[in-house]
């Protein structure tokens, strides 16, 4: 071992090897640290109300096309008593023309 030797090059790779093995204690201000949570809390905030943004207009998307579907139904209700009605009374005055004698 008397003889062993290392390049720079190696002793440059077997350094970095060994700081990322070392433990390093990094020192932050408090004042510091409660800002980025108070940015994280905010951030958070936002997203919950724009969450909250996008629940309303859903629901009231929904709530409009509840009413629409409604007005259809009704109008196409309406429209299948009136040919109802409209067939009841062509068959009545059919069959009052042939009680008459008028229609064979």
């Amino acid at each position: 071992m008397s003889n062993a030797s290392i390049t720079i090059d190696q002793f440059k790779d077997l350094l970095s090897r060994v700081d990322k093995l070392e433990h390093r204690e990094t020192v932050v201000d408090i004042d510091e640290l409660k800002g980025s949570y108070y940015k994280i809390e905010k951030d958070v905030a936002v997203t919950d109300t724009k969450i909250d943004a996008t629940k309303v207009e859903l629901k009231q998307e929904i709530n409009a096309l509840r009413v629409e579907i409604n007005e259809k139904f009704n109008s196409l209700e309406k429209r299948f008593t009136m040919l109802w009605a409209l067939q009841i009374v062509t068959f009545l005055a059919i069959l009052g023309l042939y009680l008459k004698g008028i229609v064979i």
